[in-house]
């Protein structure tokens, strides 16, 4: 029998929605393999709340007026701790933080003008159940040329419909009385408005609608996307795309630069799917994609792919890419990763990842065969409960496929034969064991086999003297049923911990040998072994030519995993390849003009990283901060984790946070003991001469009941200017004034910049109404070339003697 030499194997991953994994074990490929992953976008683990629709009706009074949240999540969001923001006009900033209660993932909530007259009517619009948050005019009040923004605690922003400072009338993003809908594909909000995103009807398309009409496209009635309050966003089937002959093996290429090959690969898409390719990490100069971009896949037209393999410089090392893509219509890319790998040594006589479809091991492999036994044989797994949905072990090349499960169920027998004139054969192998022997004090579960009688170099497991502990030990010897009287064992080991072990005999002297975590791997020589053993005087050597399993009543349970067969120690121990740490970019867009004491909108790149045992840090230069999150968490260092098992990047934010004008320019560096230190370059512009501007943040009082003449508590607001050339000036009319420290109210206030800026400034605001009636006034806010914020403010004092007021934009 000739001997197999496998150095690899491929798989193909998909990742789905909601972070489910597919996972389409390849099969044993031969002499060069690769891995191919291909990935999309995922929900993000934890709430993810979007704007998912605003509207501006057109019954009496320009309503129903509000805007959709959707979690498009998967787990609870808490809206406590997100704000509404509403810029009307493109004017001053309104912002509001009454939101409250949890919003279950996939479910949308609407915050509405309270002119609709209450539940009822609401129900009556948009159907039974469905209720809304119906925020004061300040807020829910809203035209079709008025900007939105979802913003976090802080009053950052995460998703806008509209531009901030900027009137909405005449722009794409318009919807007098219309409405915009959010793509069901997006699952992510954006802080700048991106019109791919938006499915937004003509200006004027509710105008002439009556109130059944409005039901029928907005309410209960509605059929599509646009019923207000239930977004429909993308399900597994929308995102749903498979590539062909994902197992792909570009046959025996040489390492002296012969044996280029293409291989043509389909991607079939369920829905229009565009795709650019961004970038590439990696070998790109082994592994390319010869197509043009963009490409186009829907159902009728899939995407055609041409992957192509380079010549091979070097023997004996891993070579892989990541191709990086942009799709149209969703937000995210998918990316293809190949590893490849030349023959590995040729005393490798076979290596068993057990990388099957889950049952039976002799009905999944061919290799192995039953040779006693009649009840079932060990079991294939590949549940999810280990890396890999394998055993593992630190200092090992990361292994792949399932594992094997060998327990009480069933007692058939196993082998798989090989065939060699060394003298000398090894075995390694991953164990772990589930439980001890229950029919006895030990049991093996693999050992070397010549013929019907010929058993050496048995692996036993023994029930150990603590509870939930086991020992481990090798008997040599040909009467199987009476082990050596005291052998040497590792003792008190721990059940369910994964130990590697590996196993020599000797056919000519018959002394066999046994090492348990080793801590030198891959070298020519092996350790010290832990135990050897010599066969009794009155039994020969045997030319083993079998590896055996066996499985009985008595066993326990145990798993076995990444099992090699070789001639030399360090073809049974490989080590991991070189560690890899690369990323996606070498530089990055400029950030343009940024404020000194301001911080930049985030820009990303990804680091692709493989075998790291230890974290990387990423060091951003002077001026600039990274992070591992797009809204927080922002430091001029942070450590970046090991990668996942699956092999993915990890996504790093940057933006710029200057502290002096002028330009700025640097690299982030990515610093590991383990790899070479990639940069990413960073430049910008630090200005404090942006245009002039005042800012003013949410104002809110809660007053309680108070007669006509007395003041009411204070409500109070930020106030501040940037780059202003003049004073700030505050005035306000009606029966309203303000204060900078809360004893003092004035209704006129000046303020002062220093070097352009004022503030923040917390500015009290309180209400005394001179007799009964309804009042308005209102708070204008100038300074030289700055463009004016003005908030209106109304009240009414009752003849009962009740204070009510409300204070909006």
């Amino acid at each position: 029998m000739s001997p197999v030499c496998p150095v690899g194997r491929i798989h193909f991953l998909f990742v789905k929605r909601a972070g489910k994994r597919v996972f389409r074990p390849g099969r044993l490929l031969s002499p060069i393999i690769f891995l191919l992953l291909l990935m999309a976008r995922s929900v993000s683990a934890g709430p993810v709340v979007l704007i998912s629709q605003v509207v501006d009706g057109n019954l009496p009074g320009g309503h129903p007026k509000g805007l959709e949240l959707t979690n498009v999540g998967n787990a609870p969001a808490d809206l406590s701790l997100y704000k509404i923001g509403k810029q009307a006009n493109g004017g001053g900033l309104l912002i509001t933080s009454w939101l409250a209660g949890m919003l279950e993932a996939g479910e949308s909530h609407t915050v509405a003008c309270p002119q609709v007259e209450g539940t009822a009517q609401w129900e009556s619009l948009f159907g039974p159940g469905q209720t809304a948050d119906f925020f004061p005019p300040s807020v829910a009040q809203i035209n079709g040329n008025d900007a939105l923004f979802l913003m976090d605690a802080a009053s950052n922003v995460l998703d806008a419909y509209g531009v901030l400072d900027v009137d909405g009338v005449g722009l794409a993003w318009e919807y007098t009385d219309s409405y915009a809908v959010r793509r069901s594909s997006i699952r992510q909000p954006r802080p700048d408005w991106t019109a791919s995103e938006w499915t937004i009807k003509p200006v004027g398309y509710l105008a002439g609608f009556d109130l059944e009409g409005h039901i029928e496209e907005l309410g209960a009635g509605a059929m599509g996307a646009s019923r207000l309050g239930w977004h429909e966003f993308a399900g597994q089937a929308d995102r749903d795309f498979d590539l062909s002959d994902a197992h792909v093996s570009f046959g025996a290429v040489d390492a002296d630069g012969q044996g280029v090959t293409t291989r043509a690969l389909t991607l079939t898409a369920g829905r229009a799917l565009q795709i650019s390719l961004v970038s590439r990490i990696g070998d790109a100069d082994v592994f390319s994609l010869s197509n043009e971009m963009p490409l186009t896949a829907d159902p009728t037209h899939p995407l055609e792919l041409a992957l192509s393999f380079s010549p091979l410089t070097q023997a004996d090392q891993d070579y892989a890419a990541v191709f990086v893509f942009e799709t149209d219509g969703w937000p995210g890319e998918f990316r293809v990763l190949v590893t490849a790998s030349t023959p590995g040594p040729q005393d490798l006589l076979f290596y068993e990842p057990f990388d099957y479809e889950a049952g039976a091991l002799s009905a999944v492999s061919a290799d192995w065969t039953v040779y006693s036994g009649t009840i079932q044989d060990p079991q294939v797994s590949i549940t999810d409960s280990d890396r890999y949905s394998s055993l593992y072990e630190a200092n090992l090349f990361p292994p792949s496929g399932g594992r094997l499960l060998l327990d009480e169920t069933g007692d058939r027998d196993l082998r798989r034969d090989f065939e060699t004139e060394s003298s000398r054969v090894y075995c390694s192998f991953l164990l772990k064991v589930l439980q001890v022997p229950s029919g006895g004090n030990s049991f093996y579960p693999l050992f070397f086999k010549y013929g019907s009688n010929g058993f050496r170099a048995r692996l036993y497991v023994e029930r150990g003297v603590a509870p939930s502990t086991f020992n481990l030990y090798m008997d040599n010897r040909e009467i199987i049923f009476n082990p050596v009287s005291d052998p040497e064992k590792v003792r008190g080991l721990s059940l369910g911990s994964s130990h590697f072990v590996a196993l020599r005999y000797d056919k000519v002297s018959g002394e066999a040998a046994m090492w348990f975590d080793p801590e030198s791997l891959g070298v020519e020589n092996p350790p010290v072994p832990f135990d050897t053993d010599s066969a009794d005087p009155d039994y020969l050597a045997v030319p083993v030519d079998q590896l055996g399993l066996r499985q009985d009543d008595n066993m326990g349970a145990l798993e076995l995993d990444e099992i090699r067969l070789g001639l030399t120690w360090a073809s049974v121990t490989p080590t991991s390849p070189a560690p890899v740490l690369n990323a996606s970019v070498s530089a990055l867009a400029s950030f343009g003009q940024v404020q000194i004491g301001t911080s930049s909108p985030a820009l990303l790149y990804r680091v692709y990283s493989r075998f790291l045992q230890e974290d990387a840090i990423v060091r951003a230069p002077d001026h600039f901060e990274v992070s591992l999150r797009p809204d927080s968490g922002f430091a001029a260092e942070i450590a970046l984790p090991p990668p996942p098992p699956d092999g993915l990047s990890t996504m790093v934010w940057v933006r710029c946070h200057p502290s002096v004008t002028g330009s700025l320019s640097g690299e982030i560096l990515h610093v590991s003991a383990e790899a070479p230190l990639p940069r990413v370059g960073v430049q910008a512009m630090a200005t404090s001469d942006l245009p002039p501007a005042i800012t003013v943040s949410e104002l809110r009082i809660d007053s309680p009941p108070l007669p006509p003449g007395i003041a009411s508590i204070c409500g109070s607001y930020t106030l501040s200017g940037s780059n202003l050339t003049g004073l700030l000036s505050v005035e306000v009319t009606g029966p309203f004034d303000v204060s900078t420290d809360g004893s003092v109210f004035s209704r006129n206030l000046e303020m002062a910049p220093v070097s352009g800026v004022v503030g923040p400034v917390v500015v009290s605001v309180r209400f005394s109404a001179p007799g009964c009636g309804e009042y308005v006034g209102t708070i204008q806010h100038t300074s030289s070339d700055a463009t004016p914020r003005l908030i209106e403010l109304s009240g009414r004092a009752g003849l009962s003697g009740t204070a009510l007021w409300s204070i909006y934009e």
